[in-house]
């Protein structure tokens, strides 16, 4: 599997996760993990794993 769609991959079962088990739902998966990382009782591990979901996708998001 090449690494964008690894990437892409992380990403799609992340805001399948938000959006099951915890109700999260925004316009965009950012504004999820956003809202995700606002909870309490989540450990900081988990936290910083979700957002660097983010950060390897926006990596491999094309320039705007």
């Amino acid at each position: 599997m090449s690494p964008k769609a690894s990437a892409a991959l992380s990403r799609r079962l992340l805001q399948r996760l938000l959006r099951d088990e915890y109700k999260i739902t925004f316009e965009s998966l950012a504004k999820e993990i956003d809202a995700f990382l606002k909870l309490p009782n989540i450990p900081s591990f988990v936290k910083e794993a979700v957002d660097a979901i983010r950060k390897v996708g926006n990596w491999n998001s094309p320039p705007q």
